[in-house]
């Protein structure tokens, strides 16, 4: 299956138009921010890899998803509050990404 480049290079655009979260003081969930700067650069070069070819393949990859759904687990108050806000979507803007390398709207057929 081959990916959709426009539903890619939307995701991609929205993505790259978000700041990267700011480094927390919540020391979880400053590892997980690190965590999310790796995926973030896994993803962004698939996605430039996949939008300069002239056939993208789709690829099987869950981690941001898996990331995100970590994210959800995390229990912050205080001062990181809007941190958290702020990673959630991010995270979810990685994953509208990654799930456009899958084959998007289209990995169900």
């Amino acid at each position: 299956m081959f990916v959709d480049r426009d539903e890619l290079r939307t995701a991609f655009e929205n993505l790259t138009a978000l700041p990267f979260p700011a480094h927390p003081d919540d020391i979880e969930l400053a590892d997980w921010v690190l965590e999310l700067a790796e995926i973030d650069g896994h993803i962004a070069g698939l996605a430039t890899g996949a939008l300069g070819a002239s056939r993208p393949q789709t690829i099987k990859s869950h981690a941001a998803t898996s990331h995100l759904a970590r994210l959800r687990d995390i229990r912050v108050v205080g001062d990181d509050e809007c941190m958290y806000d702020a990673c959630i979507v991010y995270a979810q803007a990685v994953e509208r990404v990654e799930s456009a390398l899958n084959g998007g709207s289209r990995a169900g057929c």
